[in-house]
């Protein structure tokens, strides 16, 4: 098993670098730049009366944390690109191995990769003490989770099915980023308290944990639940 995870992290070529690229910059930006994302407060008028105004300064950290989250999520997806492209399906699948260790070890590769994003998370959020911020990220969390388990499920069969698997994660990831993301930021940054209403404090700070754990369910059943590539 251990041989074989050895195998699939060669086969993920220069995406490992990528993503220690971006957890590098991520952290640099946080630690120098720091509060890049926190709520600007500047003075106003309002009828001839001095006011405070408040808005929310675009976050390149933020932006590098995101990146990392996405690179993430093609872990999978990237070693199974690189077989079809170098055409070792056949010769992967024939190793002297178990099925069985090469579907635990292909469920092991995207929740071990999740888990080490997810303790990226809590330190990247907890150099100024705001970890209150990771509660944005949930969401696309589960989404990439949910994505990987539809993946480890049905198997990426061919170019279409990639593609078809890609573009729906994307159009996911893009709506949680708009309409998520941006909303809890703003919530926490603007004071709305949104969690007194009953619909926002589902949606927003409640819904995103039911899709980490159908997430976590789809790549767990993956195991017994499976398509040949």
């Amino acid at each position: 098993m251990k041989r074989l995870l050895m195998l699939d992290i060669k086969l993920l070529r220069f995406f490992p670098y990528i993503i220690l690229t971006l957890f590098i910059a991520a952290i640099l930006f946080k630690v120098f730049v720091g509060y890049d994302s926190a709520t600007q407060v500047f003075v106003g008028y309002d009828n001839d009366m001095q006011v405070d105004k408040k808005e929310i300064t675009f976050s390149f950290t933020d932006t590098f944390f995101i990146l990392t989250m996405i690179c993430v999520f093609f872990i999978h997806a990237q070693k199974y690109d690189t077989l079809r492209k170098h055409k070792i399906i056949q010769w992967y699948e024939t190793l002297p191995v178990n099925k069985k260790d090469i579907r635990m070890e292909n469920i092991i590769l995207v929740l071990l990769s999740h888990a080490i994003l997810l303790i990226f998370a809590f330190v990247f959020y907890a150099i100024h003490n705001e970890l209150i911020n990771i509660q944005a990220i949930i969401l696309m969390f589960g989404i990439s989770l949910t994505m990987n388990g539809f993946m480890l499920m049905i198997g990426i069969k061919n170019n279409l099915t990639y593609l078809l698997l890609v573009s729906i994660a994307s159009v996911l990831f893009i709506l949680a980023f708009g309409f998520h993301y941006l909303l809890i930021m703003n919530d926490i940054n603007l004071n709305l308290n949104l969690t007194k209403r009953d619909f926002w404090r589902l949606y927003l700070y409640q819904f995103p944990y039911v899709v980490n754990a159908f997430g976590l369910g789809l790549c767990l059943l993956s195991f017994k639940v499976h398509r040949k590539v």
